[in-house]
């Protein structure tokens, strides 16, 4: 199998930054700190212009109080449906049975969670995966929730990978992965 094109957004914090350094030097990164907000519809369609080479857009970035990681997504996906390629959401476990927080981003994510059940459904040539996460022992995690039991960073990336290897034979749609 060739090298994959992956690229990433919200590369430079978080799960991102690990996908878009495993996957490096055949990643691309885009981010609010390279001038790819992806709130900004301009910046979005820049995106989706620049990942045309690319094999895999793994959609990491969320911004909260907005639907622009779902919108972007059906965006790409647009440009992608005819194409053998894929597009893999981090998601969040936040959406799954009771809600401790109600919160906007809670809502944000259950809308991406939907937004992929639907796209992947469509059977098309692209391929469309969401793997919702409990909490990833990233920086900001640890920071503000410090919570008694995480997914390392480090598997969060293996289980991304191994998703993208996999969509490469299957179609894998969406898994929830929470740390014991």
């Amino acid at each position: 199998m060739n090298k994959l094109s992956v690229a990433v957004t919200g590369h430079t914090t978080g799960i991102g930054e690990a996908v878009f350094n495993h996957y490096f030097p055949n990643s691309k990164g885009f981010s609010r700190s390279n001038g790819y907000d992806i709130d900004d519809p301009a910046a979005r369609k820049r995106i989706i212009e620049s990942v045309t080479d690319c094999d895999v857009f793994v959609n990491s970035a969320y911004t909260w109080n907005t639907m622009s990681q779902t919108v972007l997504m059906y965006e790409l996906f647009n440009e992608w449906k005819d194409q053998d390629k894929l597009i893999l959401s981090i998601g969040s476990n936040t959406t799954d049975g009771i809600k401790k927080h109600p919160q906007p981003y809670t809502a944000g994510k259950a809308a991406l969670d939907k937004a992929c059940e639907q796209l992947s459904n469509l059977n098309a040539a692209c391929r469309v995966a969401n793997i919702k996460f409990g909490y990833v022992g990233t920086e900001r995690v640890i920071a503000d929730y410090n919570p008694k039991s995480l997914i390392s960073l480090e598997h969060s990336v293996e289980l991304i990978a191994d998703t993208i290897k996999w969509n490469q034979i299957y179609r894998l749609q969406t898994m929830t992965v929470i740390p014991r």
